[in-house]
C-alpha cells in the first residue's frame, strides 16, 4: 500500500485536492 503527502498528489496529478472526504478519501481537480 502506497501512502502519499498531500503535495505528492497534487504534484503527480498537476491538480488539486478540493475535497477532503475523510477515511482517506479525496475529491481532486484535474487541470486540463
Amino acid at each position: 500500500m502506497t501512502s502519499y503527502k498531500i503535495q505528492d498528489i497534487e504534484k503527480s496529478f498537476d491538480g488539486k485536492i478540493v475535497k477532503n472526504l475523510g477515511n482517506n478519501d479525496y475529491v481532486i481537480k484535474i487541470n486540463d
